[in-house]
């Protein structure tokens, strides 16, 4: 369907409306001086080893979005680059050495309201090991202040950002609307965050102009003193003690009730399931009808032909410069013993390195090259019997040469 008629249909819905002017949703947060520790309880989880179910991380307040989106999405990156795949620093150090079984839950780069927080921290820890994962992680920290990345690394992060750009899909639109409205009611302008094509040239240009990660983690990390190391243990009558803070905390507020705010409480109550039960008028909502969607979708021929005996099918598509590929590979001389773990297989395939690169050096010349490695095993029948087959899909795969195994 053409742009311009879904704008002109949204248009015309959107045109009932006139614009308001919100009070800002949140304001800056109040930053510590001092690091700041707490510790509480969780629930016992009865399906993980008992010894090993502590939870510590350290939370920094960092960047305030009145500064603008860039720096904002540099520490994007940054995080990126410390915590994910098999060379990020803090992967290795504190996941790979079985200190914690996996990230803490607030992990990441995050922004709920004006100032965005960054968080490191391990779940499945031992007691033993608690003063570990905060040593640790400040010690990664001050290393890579002094190293930085490789270079591949970051273009294989800004080049995966490029893809997920590029890449269309049903849900494109709606991913955009929840992009925009993440920050959209603390004053941030929704076109400029949807400006990223800008955003990363300007940090590919600050990158070959000097440390700017380095930089990054000095001043919002190792140089902050508002920050937060939270410890979280694991208490078996977690949940008793919930109950009676909860009901000690209703009984106290009920009886700072008069009798006339009671049923002032009851009646809102049945206000509330009055309009919850109501059926909501969609009328002005954008819809799509049946006449709207054409009666057949484009069609592409396919073009086929042989490359060193091997059969290639090619369909040429508007596809915003991206070159989808899927390759079949018959594993007839495979032993029947073998068939079972072809799924494993198939899943550990972009983890497991090649002959002649790393784990690690495999998966940064996927990223720069393709938006991911990915295989899954098919089944075929016919009237012979049962055939099995890898499935290499690259998803979305730009451009810029082939993998070199």
């Amino acid at each position: 369907m053409p742009l311009t008629t879904q704008l002109s249909a949204l248009d015309e819905r959107f045109s009932q409306f006139s614009p308001l002017s919100p009070e800002i949703f949140s304001k800056p947060a109040s930053r510590f001086t001092s690091p700041q520790r707490v510790d509480t309880t969780c629930p016992v989880d009865p399906l993980t080893d008992p010894n090993k179910q502590n939870v510590i991380s350290i939370a920094f307040h960092a960047n305030e979005l009145s500064t603008g989106l860039y720096e904002h999405f540099a520490l994007n990156v940054l995080v990126e680059l410390l915590t994910d795949g098999h060379s990020a620093p803090l992967r290795k150090a504190l996941l790979d050495t079985n200190i914690g079984t996996d990230w803490s839950p607030n992990a990441g780069h995050h922004a709920y309201g004006q100032t965005a927080f960054v968080a490191f921290g391990l779940q499945g820890v031992s007691q033993l090991d608690e003063s570990r994962v905060e040593s640790e992680i400040l010690r990664v920290l001050e290393q890579v202040s002094q190293t930085g990345f490789e270079s591949d690394r970051i273009e294989g992060i800004l080049h995966q950002m490029e893809l997920s750009l590029k890449h269309k899909s049903a849900g494109f639109g709606t991913s955009l609307m929840w992009k925009t409205t993440s920050s959209w009611f603390d004053g941030v302008d929704p076109i400029e965050m949807l400006q990223w094509s800008s955003r990363i040239e300007r940090l590919r240009r600050e990158i070959s102009e000097g440390p700017i990660f380095q930089n990054l983690i000095r001043k919002y990390f190792l140089e902050n003193q508002s920050r937060l190391i939270l410890t979280m243990r694991p208490d078996p009558e977690f949940d008793e003690k919930l109950r009676a803070k909860e009901k000690a905390l209703l009984s106290e507020k009920l009886e700072l009730l008069s009798e006339t705010e009671k049923k002032k409480v009851y009646e809102q109550g049945l206000a509330l399931l009055e309009a919850q039960e109501k059926p909501d008028d969609v009328s002005s909502l954008p819809t799509l009808a049946v006449k709207d969607i054409p009666f057949k979708g484009e069609i592409y021929p396919i073009e086929k032909e042989k490359v060193d005996e091997i059969p290639i099918q090619w369909r040429i598509a508007p596809t915003n410069g991206i070159t989808y590929f899927t390759a079949m590979s018959k594993l007839t001389g495979l032993p029947s013993h073998l068939k079972p773990y072809l799924p494993l297989f198939a899943d550990a395939l972009s983890s497991l390195g090649t002959k002649t690169k790393s784990a690690s050096e495999f998966e940064n010349e996927i990223n720069l090259k393709t938006d991911g490695l990915r295989g899954s095993v098919s089944i075929n029948t016919n009237h012979s019997g049962i055939s099995f087959g890898n499935l290499i899909n690259f998803r979305s795969c730009q451009v810029r040469g082939v993998l070199s195994y």
